[in-house]
C-alpha cells in the first residue's frame, strides 16, 4: 500500500511537469515524447487514480469552457497545452472502449469544438485539423465514425456550390516551386506576428488541403465497409472534380496524394457497384414475421391457466417421439 502510495505522488508529479512543459513557449518536444511514455507507465501501476486524475482535469476545463459559453463567449479551441493533453490521453487510455469515464468525455468535448467553435483564420483551420487527426488516431483503431470531423473538413474543401472556404486559393495559377508540399508545424498555433502573414499564404492552403487529404485517406479504411460510405465522401468526389482545374499546376507530392485519395475512394465505389442490385418484385406469398417480444396481458387472473398442464406437456411430448 505505501508502495502505491508513492506511485499516485509519483503520477501526479508528472502530470505537473507534463502541464508546465506544454505551457511553455517553444516546447521541447523530446522532453514532452519523454515524459508522455514515462507517464504511460506509471499510469498501468495506479490505473484507478491515474483515471481519477485525468477526469478530474477534463471536468475543470469543461467547467471554463461552458462557463465562458453562458457568459455569451463563443466555444473555445483548445490550447497547445490542452492539445498535449488530449494526445497524452489517447496513448495512456483505450480509445477502442465505447463507454470509457475518461476518453468518452474527451471525445465528446473535441467533437463539440469542431461543431461549436469558429472557423474564419488561419489558426482555426489549423486547430480543425489537429483535432481531426486527432480524431483519426482515437477512432481508426475502434473502426469507428466520427460525423464531426466530416462536418468540419466539408465546411474547408472548396466546391463548384461552395467555392469560397477558407481554404479556396487566392489564385489559380501558381508557381509550384514555390507552394512544395511539407508537414504543418505545431508551433504554428502560437500567436506570433511572423505567424499569420503564413497562415493568410495560399502555401499554407495547399498544405492544409493536403492534410485533409492524409486524415480522408485514414478515414477510407476504416468506413471502406460502411453503407453510408457513398454518401459520405460524395462531397470529396465534388471537392476533387472541383480541384481538377488547378491540380496540375501544383507540386508532384500534391497531385500525388489527391490522385491516391481520389483512386481510393473510386476502389470503394466500384466495390460498392459491384455488390449492389436493384430491386426485384417477389412472387412468393408474403410470410408474417414471428415476434418474440413479450406483450402485456392486460387481462391476466392469477386464477386463469395459461399454457399446458405438467400432464398436457408430457402427452404432447410423447407424441412428438
Amino acid at each position: 500500500e505505501e508502495h502505491r502510495e508513492k506511485m499516485r505522488t509519483f503520477v501526479d508529479k508528472l502530470f505537473e511537469e507534463f502541464v508546465t512543459l506544454t505551457s511553455a513557449q517553444p516546447m521541447d518536444w523530446e522532453k514532452v515524447n519523454i515524459l508522455t511514455s514515462t507517464i504511460f507507465q506509471a499510469a498501468q501501476q495506479v490505473p484507478e487514480h491515474s483515471h481519477e486524475m485525468f477526469a478530474d482535469f477534463l471536468g475543470k476545463l469543461r467547467k471554463s469552457v461552458i462557463r465562458d459559453v453562458h457568459r455569451g463567449q463563443p466555444f473555445k479551441w483548445p490550447s497547445i497545452s490542452h492539445f498535449c493533453f488530449f494526445r497524452l490521453l489517447g496513448h495512456v487510455f483505450p480509445v477502442t472502449d465505447a463507454r470509457h469515464k475518461v476518453v468518452t468525455p474527451a471525445t465528446i468535448h473535441l467533437a463539440q469544438c469542431l461543431t461549436h467553435s469558429p472557423l474564419e483564420s488561419g489558426r482555426d483551420v489549423l486547430r480543425a485539423l489537429f483535432v481531426s487527426n486527432l480524431f483519426l488516431q482515437f477512432s481508426y483503431k475502434a473502426n469507428r465514425f466520427v460525423p464531426e470531423v466530416f462536418h468540419s473538413l466539408f465546411r474547408l474543401l472548396p466546391t463548384e456550390e461552395n467555392p469560397k472556404t477558407p481554404l479556396t486559393l487566392s489564385s489559380t495559377k501558381l508557381n509550384k516551386k514555390n507552394l512544395s508540399i511539407s508537414s504543418i508545424p505545431f508551433t504554428l498555433l502560437y500567436n506570433h506576428p511572423e505567424n499569420k502573414k503564413y497562415l493568410d499564404s495560399d502555401h499554407f492552403k495547399l498544405n492544409a488541403l493536403a492534410m485533409c487529404y492524409r486524415i480522408l485517406i485514414g478515414f477510407v479504411g476504416s468506413l471502406s465497409d460502411s453503407v453510408s460510405f457513398t454518401a459520405l465522401y460524395a462531397k470529396v468526389q465534388q471537392h476533387l472534380k472541383f480541384t481538377k482545374k488547378f491540380a496540375n499546376g501544383l507540386s508532384d507530392k500534391f497531385k500525388a496524394l489527391r490522385e491516391s485519395l481520389e483512386s481510393k475512394v473510386e476502389a470503394v465505389e466500384e466495390r460498392f457497384r459491384q455488390s449492389r442490385f436493384p430491386l426485384q418484385y417477389q412472387k412468393r406469398k408474403v410470410e408474417t414475421i414471428q415476434q418474440y417480444d413479450p406483450r402485456f396481458q392486460e387481462d391476466f387472473s392469477l386464477e386463469k391457466r395459461y399454457g399446458l398442464t405438467p400432464k398436457e406437456q408430457e402427452k404432447k411430448l410423447k407424441k412428438k417421439l
